[in-house]
């Protein structure tokens, strides 16, 4: 097995101050291809495994790639960085149209944020090469040891992988992820013994719980007026199974981790 030439480095800073850098760990993952697999062409062969490097303490790492200069790169903890971002879509369709983020800032001042800008693949071309797309100007400021977000509303995002690039008054943070509606679901638990109040309907609202482990709720569930106003999914054994086949707009659903087709969740009590 050939280890790729370049290195997909995950490098962690375990260390503080005062510690020596150090390589404590390497993980490699082999590209492991059956012999029955046929291509079109030859597969290089030196795509034959992903290696991420973990690395304790203060460091400089060397970077040498086609196109660069040799240069050297500091790891150390940062102080200010984008810490989530997250894709919603407003109409409830699969492709994205604002893009949230969470932003940290451990300094010891304001970080003003002015304009983000995301690069994405060209169409019909490699997820591997992003290109710059308009920025979108921000006014916003985090305190000093604080947290923040943006909110931004964009056009239909693809679904492929994206850098984040946002500008900031002691230079730009940046984030690399995939592009995918996020949605999931909240659950209150065992809600129904208070249905048909609805005050108790608003509060759940409020508090975006949108799934309730109940099984017939008589005046809510028989009630299209007020469930359809505050709708409730079903998280519950669903016994017998014909009732609840008529049921499935109101029946909880999750995807596996494994990306398989998502699934009606039964639980027993």
């Amino acid at each position: 097995m050939r280890v790729v030439r370049w290195i997909c480095a995950v490098l962690c800073s375990l260390g503080g101050e005062g510690f020596g850098a150090g390589l404590v760990f390497i993980l490699v993952t082999p590209h492991s291809i059956a012999a029955s697999m046929r291509y079109r062409r030859q597969r290089d062969a030196d795509l034959g495994a992903r290696v991420p490097l973990f690395v304790k303490g203060p460091t400089v790492l060397a970077l040498d790639a086609e196109g660069l200069g040799k240069s050297n790169v500091a790891i150390s903890t940062p102080v200010h960085w984008i810490s989530a971002a997250t894709f919603l879509a407003s109409d409830g369709g699969v492709h994205p149209d604002t893009v949230v983020l969470h932003v940290a800032n451990e300094a010891a001042r304001v970080l003003s944020l002015s304009s983000v800008r995301l690069w994405l693949p060209k169409e019909g071309a490699t997820w591997q090469t992003l290109w710059p797309q308009p920025p979108m100007r921000v006014v916003t400021e985090i305190p000093p040891r604080d947290n923040g977000f943006l909110k931004l509303r964009t056009n239909k995002l693809p679904l492929t992988y994206v850098a984040i690039e946002a500008v900031t008054n002691v230079g730009p943070v940046w984030a690399h992820l995939r592009i995918k509606r996020e949605t999931f679901d909240i659950s209150g638990g065992w809600v129904g013994g208070n249905l048909t109040s609805e005050p108790y309907l608003r509060l759940l609202h409020h508090l975006h719980v949108n799934t309730g482990h109940f099984d017939n709720a008589p005046g809510y569930a028989d009630n299209p007026v007020l469930y359809d106003r505050y709708p409730l999914r079903l998280f519950n054994r669903l016994w017998p199974l014909e009732k609840w086949d008529a049921e499935a707009r109101r029946i909880h659903r999750f995807r596996p981790p494994n990306g398989g087709r998502t699934r009606r969740r039964r639980c027993s009590r």
